[in-house]
Protein backbone atom coordinates (compact mmCIF):
# COMPACT_ATOMS: atom_id res chain seq x y z
CA UNK A 1 0.00 0.00 0.00
CA UNK A 2 1.56 3.68 -1.54
CA UNK A 3 1.27 6.38 1.96
CA UNK A 4 1.60 9.54 0.96
CA UNK A 5 4.98 11.14 2.82
CA UNK A 6 4.93 14.06 4.71
CA UNK A 7 8.85 15.17 3.06
CA UNK A 8 8.01 17.93 1.11
CA UNK A 9 9.22 16.59 -1.94
CA UNK A 10 6.35 16.30 -4.71
CA UNK A 11 4.30 13.11 -5.01
CA UNK A 12 6.51 11.09 -2.75
CA UNK A 13 5.18 8.04 -1.03
CA UNK A 14 6.14 5.30 1.10
CA UNK A 15 5.37 1.67 0.15
CA UNK A 16 3.71 0.00 3.22
CA UNK A 17 2.44 -3.13 3.76
CA UNK A 18 -0.83 -5.10 5.41
CA UNK A 19 0.25 -7.95 7.02
CA UNK A 20 -2.55 -11.10 6.99
CA UNK A 21 -4.01 -13.26 9.83
CA UNK A 22 -6.84 -15.62 9.71
CA UNK A 23 -8.81 -17.62 12.22
CA UNK A 24 -10.07 -20.55 9.90
CA UNK A 25 -11.96 -21.99 13.25
CA UNK A 26 -13.81 -18.24 14.06
CA UNK A 27 -13.80 -17.49 10.58
CA UNK A 28 -11.80 -14.14 11.40
CA UNK A 29 -10.06 -11.88 9.09
CA UNK A 30 -7.55 -9.35 10.81
CA UNK A 31 -5.37 -6.46 8.50
CA UNK A 32 -2.83 -4.85 10.41
CA UNK A 33 -0.48 -2.36 8.25
CA UNK A 34 3.05 -1.97 8.72
CA UNK A 35 5.77 0.90 7.42
CA UNK A 36 8.03 -2.23 6.80
CA UNK A 37 7.95 -6.12 6.09
CA UNK A 38 10.66 -7.05 8.60
CA UNK A 39 9.33 -8.84 11.55
CA UNK A 40 8.18 -6.48 13.60
CA UNK A 41 4.66 -6.29 12.77
CA UNK A 42 4.23 -10.15 13.03
CA UNK A 43 6.11 -10.24 16.35
CA UNK A 44 3.71 -7.73 18.06
CA UNK A 45 0.90 -9.51 16.92
CA UNK A 46 2.10 -13.06 17.94
CA UNK A 47 3.79 -12.64 20.75
CA UNK A 48 1.33 -14.48 23.34
CA UNK A 49 0.44 -17.42 20.09
CA UNK A 50 0.38 -21.06 20.85
CA UNK A 51 -0.59 -23.29 18.04
CA UNK A 52 -0.25 -24.19 14.46
CA UNK A 53 0.28 -21.37 11.81
CA UNK A 54 0.59 -21.53 8.09
CA UNK A 55 2.35 -19.45 6.45
CA UNK A 56 4.22 -19.24 2.55
CA UNK A 57 7.55 -19.21 2.04
CA UNK A 58 9.11 -16.09 3.10
CA UNK A 59 12.01 -16.02 5.12
CA UNK A 60 10.76 -13.60 7.81
CA UNK A 61 8.58 -16.48 9.11
CA UNK A 62 10.96 -18.74 9.45
CA UNK A 63 13.10 -16.55 11.73
CA UNK A 64 10.65 -15.73 13.82
CA UNK A 65 8.95 -19.49 14.57
CA UNK A 66 11.84 -21.53 14.33
CA UNK A 67 12.80 -21.17 18.19
CA UNK A 68 9.53 -21.06 19.40
CA UNK A 69 8.62 -24.15 21.13
CA UNK A 70 4.75 -23.39 21.80
CA UNK A 71 3.80 -22.86 17.99
CA UNK A 72 4.29 -25.46 14.98
CA UNK A 73 4.91 -23.90 11.81
CA UNK A 74 3.86 -24.75 8.34
CA UNK A 75 3.97 -23.81 4.96
CA UNK A 76 1.49 -23.32 1.89
CA UNK A 77 1.28 -26.15 -0.87
CA UNK A 78 -0.38 -23.74 -3.12
CA UNK A 79 2.68 -21.44 -3.31
CA UNK A 80 5.17 -24.24 -3.86
CA UNK A 81 3.04 -25.31 -6.67
CA UNK A 82 3.02 -21.82 -8.60
CA UNK A 83 6.64 -21.72 -8.42
CA UNK A 84 7.05 -24.93 -10.29
CA UNK A 85 3.92 -23.68 -12.89
CA UNK A 86 6.32 -20.66 -13.68
CA UNK A 87 9.56 -23.31 -14.50
CA UNK A 88 7.49 -25.30 -17.06
CA UNK A 89 8.70 -23.17 -19.65
CA UNK A 90 12.07 -23.51 -18.11
CA UNK A 91 12.43 -27.12 -17.74
CA UNK A 92 8.93 -28.54 -18.83
CA UNK A 93 10.16 -32.19 -17.65
CA UNK A 94 10.85 -31.34 -13.96
CA UNK A 95 8.35 -28.54 -13.52
CA UNK A 96 5.27 -30.43 -14.71
CA UNK A 97 6.16 -33.86 -13.11
CA UNK A 98 6.02 -31.40 -9.78
CA UNK A 99 2.84 -29.95 -10.74
CA UNK A 100 1.69 -33.05 -10.85
CA UNK A 101 2.71 -34.53 -8.37
CA UNK A 102 1.21 -32.10 -6.50
CA UNK A 103 -2.38 -32.21 -8.21
CA UNK A 104 -2.22 -35.66 -6.53
CA UNK A 105 -2.19 -33.72 -3.14
CA UNK A 106 -4.97 -31.29 -4.54
CA UNK A 107 -7.13 -34.20 -5.89
CA UNK A 108 -6.78 -36.25 -2.06
CA UNK A 109 -8.22 -33.42 -0.60
CA UNK A 110 -10.91 -32.63 -3.64
CA UNK A 111 -11.65 -36.62 -2.47
CA UNK A 112 -12.04 -35.27 1.59
CA UNK A 113 -14.18 -32.01 0.70
CA UNK A 114 -16.89 -33.93 -1.66
CA UNK A 115 -17.17 -37.18 0.36
CA UNK A 116 -20.74 -37.57 1.70
CA UNK A 117 -21.84 -37.63 4.65
CA UNK A 118 -18.97 -35.03 5.61
CA UNK A 119 -15.75 -36.74 7.09
CA UNK A 120 -14.71 -36.84 10.47
CA UNK A 121 -11.27 -35.05 11.32
CA UNK A 122 -10.35 -38.92 12.30
CA UNK A 123 -11.28 -39.78 8.86
CA UNK A 124 -9.16 -37.16 7.28
CA UNK A 125 -6.42 -38.06 9.00
CA UNK A 126 -6.38 -41.63 7.95
CA UNK A 127 -7.24 -40.75 4.30
CA UNK A 128 -4.19 -38.13 4.24
CA UNK A 129 -1.54 -40.95 6.22
CA UNK A 130 -2.58 -43.26 3.77
CA UNK A 131 -2.42 -41.70 0.53
CA UNK A 132 -0.94 -38.06 1.00
CA UNK A 133 1.80 -39.14 3.39
CA UNK A 134 3.43 -41.66 0.78
CA UNK A 135 3.60 -38.45 -1.99
CA UNK A 136 4.89 -35.71 -0.14
CA UNK A 137 7.85 -38.46 1.26
CA UNK A 138 8.10 -39.03 -2.72
CA UNK A 139 8.12 -35.17 -3.41
CA UNK A 140 10.48 -34.14 -0.84
CA UNK A 141 12.82 -37.05 -2.11
CA UNK A 142 12.96 -36.61 -5.86
CA UNK A 143 13.53 -32.50 -4.93
CA UNK A 144 16.37 -33.86 -2.60
CA UNK A 145 17.47 -35.70 -6.09
CA UNK A 146 17.36 -32.82 -8.17
CA UNK A 147 18.47 -29.82 -6.74
CA UNK A 148 22.17 -30.72 -7.40
CA UNK A 149 21.09 -31.37 -11.05
CA UNK A 150 19.89 -27.62 -11.65
CA UNK A 151 21.13 -24.24 -12.31
CA UNK A 152 20.19 -22.67 -8.42
CA UNK A 153 19.19 -19.50 -10.31
CA UNK A 154 17.09 -20.72 -12.98
CA UNK A 155 13.48 -20.71 -13.07
CA UNK A 156 13.74 -24.79 -12.14
CA UNK A 157 16.28 -24.23 -9.55
CA UNK A 158 14.89 -21.66 -7.79
CA UNK A 159 11.12 -23.57 -7.67
CA UNK A 160 12.97 -26.46 -6.00
CA UNK A 161 15.00 -23.89 -3.86
CA UNK A 162 12.24 -22.53 -2.17
CA UNK A 163 9.85 -25.92 -1.69
CA UNK A 164 13.19 -27.85 -0.44
CA UNK A 165 13.34 -26.00 3.45
CA UNK A 166 9.44 -26.48 3.57
CA UNK A 167 8.67 -29.91 2.67
CA UNK A 168 9.41 -31.52 6.22
CA UNK A 169 7.01 -29.18 7.69
CA UNK A 170 4.34 -29.55 5.04
CA UNK A 171 3.63 -33.35 6.42
CA UNK A 172 1.74 -31.75 9.34
CA UNK A 173 -1.54 -30.69 7.21
CA UNK A 174 -1.44 -34.39 6.49
CA UNK A 175 -1.35 -35.56 10.67
CA UNK A 176 -4.04 -33.13 11.21
CA UNK A 177 -7.65 -33.41 10.13
CA UNK A 178 -8.72 -29.61 11.11
CA UNK A 179 -5.54 -28.05 9.05
CA UNK A 180 -5.76 -27.12 5.37
CA UNK A 181 -3.04 -28.14 2.57
CA UNK A 182 -2.69 -24.02 1.85
CA UNK A 183 -3.68 -21.00 3.01
CA UNK A 184 -5.88 -19.82 0.02
CA UNK A 185 -8.90 -19.10 2.74
CA UNK A 186 -6.79 -16.08 3.23
CA UNK A 187 -5.30 -15.50 -0.28
CA UNK A 188 -9.55 -14.85 -1.21
CA UNK A 189 -9.59 -12.03 1.10
CA UNK A 190 -6.53 -10.08 0.12
CA UNK A 191 -7.84 -10.07 -3.33
CA UNK A 192 -10.37 -6.83 -2.46
CA UNK A 193 -6.92 -4.98 -1.20
CA UNK A 194 -5.81 -5.02 -4.77
CA UNK A 195 -8.95 -3.84 -6.32
CA UNK A 196 -8.79 -1.26 -3.36
CA UNK A 197 -5.04 -0.43 -4.60
CA UNK A 198 -6.06 0.43 -7.83
CA UNK A 199 -8.96 2.33 -7.10
CA UNK A 200 -7.48 4.88 -4.42
CA UNK A 201 -4.28 4.36 -5.25
CA UNK A 202 -2.68 5.46 -1.97
CA UNK A 203 -3.47 6.18 1.86
CA UNK A 204 -2.48 9.63 2.57
CA UNK A 205 -0.60 8.72 6.39
CA UNK A 206 0.18 5.66 7.81
CA UNK A 207 -2.57 6.42 10.65
CA UNK A 208 -5.12 6.62 7.75
CA UNK A 209 -3.76 3.10 6.25
CA UNK A 210 -4.34 1.75 9.70
CA UNK A 211 -7.78 2.67 9.60
CA UNK A 212 -8.13 1.33 6.28
CA UNK A 213 -6.81 -2.16 7.43
CA UNK A 214 -8.98 -1.96 10.02
CA UNK A 215 -12.30 -1.15 7.77
CA UNK A 216 -11.03 -4.31 5.86
CA UNK A 217 -10.69 -6.61 8.33
CA UNK A 218 -14.53 -5.94 9.52
CA UNK A 219 -15.51 -6.55 5.95
CA UNK A 220 -13.61 -9.35 4.99
CA UNK A 221 -14.60 -11.06 8.34
CA UNK A 222 -18.89 -10.04 7.10
CA UNK A 223 -17.96 -11.92 3.75
CA UNK A 224 -16.30 -15.15 5.72
CA UNK A 225 -19.61 -15.08 8.16
CA UNK A 226 -22.23 -14.05 5.08
CA UNK A 227 -23.28 -10.92 6.61
CA UNK A 228 -23.83 -8.45 4.66
CA UNK A 229 -21.67 -5.15 5.30
CA UNK A 230 -24.36 -2.56 4.79
CA UNK A 231 -27.02 -4.29 7.39
CA UNK A 232 -24.56 -4.60 9.71
CA UNK A 233 -22.84 -1.31 9.17
CA UNK A 234 -25.80 0.80 9.57
CA UNK A 235 -26.97 -1.14 12.76
CA UNK A 236 -23.48 -0.76 14.84
CA UNK A 237 -23.42 2.41 13.92
CA UNK A 238 -26.61 3.31 15.71
CA UNK A 239 -25.60 1.29 18.44
CA UNK A 240 -21.98 2.86 19.29
CA UNK A 241 -23.88 6.05 19.25
CA UNK A 242 -26.77 5.24 21.09
CA UNK A 243 -26.08 6.63 24.70
CA UNK A 244 -28.48 3.95 26.06
CA UNK A 245 -26.73 0.93 24.38
CA UNK A 246 -25.89 -1.05 27.35
CA UNK A 247 -24.23 -4.34 25.29
CA UNK A 248 -20.58 -5.45 24.87
CA UNK A 249 -18.93 -3.63 21.96
CA UNK A 250 -16.92 -6.72 21.55
CA UNK A 251 -20.97 -8.36 20.49
CA UNK A 252 -21.12 -5.90 17.91
CA UNK A 253 -18.03 -7.69 15.73
CA UNK A 254 -19.11 -9.30 12.55
CA UNK A 255 -18.88 -13.33 13.50
CA UNK A 256 -20.86 -12.50 17.08
CA UNK A 257 -23.55 -9.83 15.58
CA UNK A 258 -24.46 -12.40 13.10
CA UNK A 259 -25.42 -14.77 16.04
CA UNK A 260 -28.22 -12.05 17.61
CA UNK A 261 -30.07 -11.46 14.56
Amino acid sequence: MQVLENSGKKGSSHKGYLWAYHAPADGLVFFDYCPGRDKTGPERILKDFSGVIQTDGYNVYQSLFEKNQSIYHYFCMSHIRRKFDEAVKNDNQRAAWAVGTIGQLYGIEKEIREHMPPLSEGQIVEKRMTKALPILTQLHEWMQQEYPKVLPQSPIGKAIGYALPLMESMRLYALHGDLQIDNNLIENAIRPIALGRRNYLFAGTHDTAQNAAMIYSLFATCKKHGVNPYDWLLDILRKVNDPDYDGKFSDLLPNRWKLNQ
